[in-house]
């Protein structure tokens, strides 16, 4: 930040955040303090005696453009991501959507149950709302609760997923690219587990499934589920692979390894399909289990099947799902009613009105111009800690920014330390950051390999 101050014409022109009031507090009082030590002699140690050159240096900006920095720290712009989104959302009301002005609270929780409650109190209406509600609730097993529960769980949330159900609802071909998505999340999966078993084992899975398949299906014991599954897995040839159509024999062969607690059989009889009558098959059954049991991750992965999700919606999944798309706008509708009715909003609400006054890329607003004509440098300090709608916010931030043209993004972040998952953190948005960077900035991944907290 020194380093910077002392190459601009003006303070504002550099914005620094981060995450708490005592975190910004400070790092301007260290600043400040850089500044006023500036004026004795220089200390011996290197790494002190650079930030006393650089303070030196802003001291002689400060003198040359009249800055008064000591007079007027407040031009220090040092800031957390809430207090900017509130200050961008009061800088345009109208476009922001503000009203009067809604006070941020720490918790939530309860004005997302109102808006739930709200919501419930639609189900006598003759609409399309008291019947998405009625099919919702049907689906719960009549749990209002737990219907109001799960809606305040995604209100809390609905930065992430707003936009995306607006545009889903608009989508002609929505069912195929949701289940698109299933099956690549399976094939992932049954990627890591094909790796581990790797094609012997594999092969060998395969082999002794369709024996103990076989033996089951002599019986008389099985319900028609399992029976139907065991007969699928005995019509296919080929072992299983990672094709998402081969979620259904994977299963299988997780239930024939491990127990319902998850630890692998220790022994096998004709109840797992393994009679005594061929001591060959039941030896190799062994054999594979202790191979496997003794493969932490391995286990994991395979255990992990049974809580994939089915690589397609049946009919009446997609029922609710199209249902709980078309009632969550109307859950976004109540909650800002409550949040106008208790003068409070959450800290997604303030992100999100910063983020429509300041407008699109491709769009932005007069604030948004304002902003980019101004803003030429911009810090951000525990970037582990950053959401969707504050990457958003950057990434508006610097829309007009391009390779060469002087400005500059500065992000510290450490993955091990990310805590704010409750404010719907998440840490791989600074992992992508490293390696895509961000939208038309390419960014340079540096490693922090000395610090002077510790001792070697």
């Amino acid at each position: 930040y020194l380093r910077l101050l002392g190459a601009v014409e003006y303070p504002e022109q550099i914005l620094a955040i981060t995450f708490t009031r005592k975190a910004a507090a400070e790092m301007r009082a260290r600043i400040l303090s850089a500044l006023e030590k500036a004026t004795g002699a220089p200390p011996e140690s290197p790494h002190k005696r650079a930030t006393w050159d650089l303070a030196r240096a802003v001291r002689a900006a400060d003198d040359r453009y009249q800055w008064r920095l000591a007079e007027q720290p407040s031009r220090l712009r040092v800031q957390t991501i809430d207090a900017l989104n509130a200050s961008l959302a009061r800088r345009l009301p109208m476009l922001a959507a503000t009203g009067s002005g809604l006070e941020p609270t720490d918790d939530p929780g309860p004005l997302y149950e109102a808006a739930g409650r709200r919501l419930i109190e639609r189900l006598g209406d003759h609409s399309d709302v008291a019947a998405q509600l009625e099919r919702l609730i049907v689906h719960l097993g009549n749990r209002v609760d737990r219907l109001i529960e799960l809606l305040s769980d995604l209100l809390a949330k609905r930065d992430q997923w707003l936009h995306p159900v607006v545009q889903a609802r608009a989508s002609d071909d929505l069912r195929a690219t949701l289940e698109g998505t299933l099956q690549r999340v399976i094939r992932r999966h049954l990627t890591l587990v094909c790796e581990g078993l790797g094609d012997d084992r594999r092969r060998e899975l395969h082999e002794l499934l369709l024996y103990s398949a076989g033996n089951l299906l002599e019986g008389n014991g099985l319900d028609p589920a399992r029976r139907a599954t065991l007969e699928f897995c005995i019509s296919r040839a080929a072992p299983p692979d990672t094709a998402s159509e081969s979620l259904a024999a994977w299963r299988a062969i997780a239930t024939m390894l491990f127990k319902k607690d998850g630890e692998p059989y220790s022994a096998v009889n004709k109840g797992h399909g393994f009679p005594t009558t061929n001591r060959d098959m039941k030896t190799r059954m062994l054999d594979i289990l202790r191979s496997i049991g003794s493969d932490t991750s391995l286990c994991e992965h395979l255990l992990e099947l049974h809580t994939l999700p089915d690589p397609a919606y049946s009919d009446d999944q997609w029922r609710t799902l199209l249902a709980l798309l078309e009632l969550l706008p109307a859950a976004v509708a109540e909650l800002q009613l409550v949040f106008q009715a208790h003068a409070k909003a959450d800290y997604v609400e303030v992100a999100l009105r910063a983020l429509r006054a300041l407008g699109s890329s491709e769009e932005p607003t007069d604030l948004a111009l304002a902003f980019d004509y101004r803003l030429q440098h911009v810090l951000v300090d525990e970037f582990q800690d950053t959401s969707f709608s504050q990457l958003d916010l950057l990434e508006r931030l610097t829309a007009g920014w391009s390779d060469g043209d002087g400005r500059t993004l500065f992000c510290v972040g450490d993955p091990m330390q990310s805590i704010y998952r409750f404010r719907q953190a998440e840490v791989g948005l600074f992992i992508g950051l490293q390696q895509h960077g961000l939208r038309n900035i390419r960014l340079e991944p540096l490693r922090l390999e000395a610090n002077f907290r510790s001792t070697s």
